[in-house]
């Protein structure tokens, strides 16, 4: 995914390249980071909708045997230590 990322970026300086395709999947998906805007550039300019197949098998579409995806950067949730704390664990002083 770096390489493919780097050389995005370096075909993107090179003189008489048009940023109107990148300006396209920017508008298109606004929520994801530059990063993932510019892997879904690089692999599908012309696609509308990138999701996981779990959330493809639960939005009623179904992935036929063979077919590749795209490569993008997953997001990473993490919990608070203290939101993981059970408050109730108090104890008398």
């Amino acid at each position: 995914l770096d390489t493919l990322l780097a050389t995005l970026k370096t075909e993107l300086r090179k003189p008489g390249k048009s940023l109107l395709p990148l300006l396209g999947v920017m508008s298109r998906f606004p929520h994801y980071s530059l990063s993932n805007q510019l892997l879904i550039l690089a692999q599908r300019p012309d696609a509308s909708r990138v999701m996981g197949f779990r959330a493809w098998q639960k939005a009623g579409y179904s992935v036929r045997k063979g077919e590749t995806g795209i490569a993008i950067y997953a997001p990473m949730l993490l919990k608070h230590r203290d939101a993981e704390r059970d408050d109730t664990d108090t104890t008398d002083a």
